[in-house]
């Protein structure tokens, strides 16, 4: 499936001085509204690996079906 749509984005705080990044589009004509409230910062890592982690803890809302979610980069060491 070969589909296209438009999409705009916004960025703002909410009522607790949160991250919040807002997105509003069109996916093969279908309304489509999400948003994603940052929270917290997080960190892990796995010993056997040396695999290092560090994100963020955020709030992904999806035309109001809420869930929680980690944005995390990773980094070896």
């Amino acid at each position: 499936m070969n589909k296209e749509g438009t999409l705009s984005y916004s960025f703002d705080t909410d009522s607790k001085d949160q991250a919040v990044i807002k997105f509003k589009g069109k996916l093969s004509g279908i309304p489509m509204t999400q948003t994603f409230t940052i929270k917290d910062a997080t960190t892990g890592k796995n010993k056997s690996t040396k695999l290092h982690v560090t994100g963020y803890k955020i709030v992904r809302d999806i035309d109001e079906d809420k869930t929680n979610n980690v944005f995390v980069k990773i980094a070896k060491k």
